[in-house]
């Protein structure tokens, strides 16, 4: 049985819910599981990465800055706010190609 402020039930079960393709109630767990332990770095990578897979690059961006600056030498954060920053930069750069379309030739 898991102790009070443990995080590892409600993190390997939203790992489970990920697995199954259950996003959002990953991340309701992992969430949980940073509520009885705030200092844990790997749920919030955990969090940070369902939220990409939800589409909230934003939201995951914060998650992953949280993991380093809870553990700065976690290669999988490093990693995973790499991704997530590669493709906030796309979503942005692609956000402006439809704001500027390409001008017209007269």
């Amino acid at each position: 049985e898991a102790s009070p402020g443990d995080p590892s039930p409600s993190n390997n079960l939203g790992v489970l819910y990920v697995k199954l393709g259950r996003l959002a109630e990953a991340e309701a767990l992992f969430r949980r599981s940073i509520e009885d332990d705030p200092s844990a770095a790997h749920v919030h990578v955990n969090l940070g990465l369902a939220l990409a897979s939800l589409g909230r690059l934003d939201d995951a961006r914060a998650a992953l800055l949280a993991a380093q600056s809870l553990d700065s030498d976690d290669p999988k954060a490093d990693q995973a706010l790499s991704m997530v920053e590669a493709q906030l930069t796309n979503a942005r750069q692609a956000d402006s190609d439809r704001e500027d379309p390409v001008p017209q030739i007269h």
